[in-house]
């Protein structure tokens, strides 16, 4: 099981608080959100991982939402965590869309964890730029993405005036990989809702 975010995160009573997995695929996050103590939520844009996940974590509630149409109420969860899952963009959506939609289901001052692609990442490789900082992906050696459209960021100070009409208090940090000629390039972070 993975032990991210437990790095990102301070000592903290994470016991009833609520946090959203969002795009939670089939569950490598679930397995340490509960040890912490949350109280889990999770969704995924497939109504077939959503029932194949389901099974495996039976206490979490997991919903079938999008990055612009998360099926919660206002306020409602204390933190989301968006691991390689924000940047995901509907056909019609910008990235501030995503960040609109994640920052009305988190608290005030609530917790957003996450993680977006460095414009050097592999995924990119090929891609039709847009002027929207967007990449349409053409070239995925995985033959997964083609045809998404993911936000990339060029620097730390980008993520920075990305996040910063909705989430405050940014604090980034930066992983660079390189592994059979792909690198892996992303910008983590961690912020608070406005």
């Amino acid at each position: 099981m993975s032990s991210w975010p437990r790095p990102m995160l301070s000592d903290r009573n994470f016991h009833g608080r609520k946090i959203l997995d969002l795009s939670c695929g089939y569950g490598r996050n679930l397995g340490l959100l509960l040890d912490l103590g949350f109280s889990v939520f999770a969704t995924e844009v497939s109504e077939e991982i959503v029932k194949k996940t389901q099974k495996g974590f039976p206490e979490v509630v997991i919903a079938k939402g999008s990055n612009t149409r998360l099926p919660f109420e206002n306020r409602f969860f204390d933190y989301l965590m968006a691991c390689n899952t924000c940047y995901y963009l509907a056909a019609d959506a910008v990235f501030l869309d995503n960040l609109c939609e994640i920052s009305r289901v988190l608290k005030k001052n609530g917790f957003f964890i996450g993680s977006i692609p460095a414009a050097n990442h592999f995924i990119f490789s090929g891609g039709d730029h847009r002027d929207d900082g967007s990449v349409v992906i053409r070239q995925d050696r995985l033959g997964l993405r083609n045809g998404d459209r993911l936000q990339c960021a060029s620097n730390r100070k980008h993520v920075i005036r990305m996040l910063s009409p909705f989430f405050k208090n940014i604090q980034i940090g930066h992983m660079q990989d390189e592994c059979f000629g792909m690198v892996r390039d992303l910008y983590y972070f961690t912020c608070n809702c406005r």
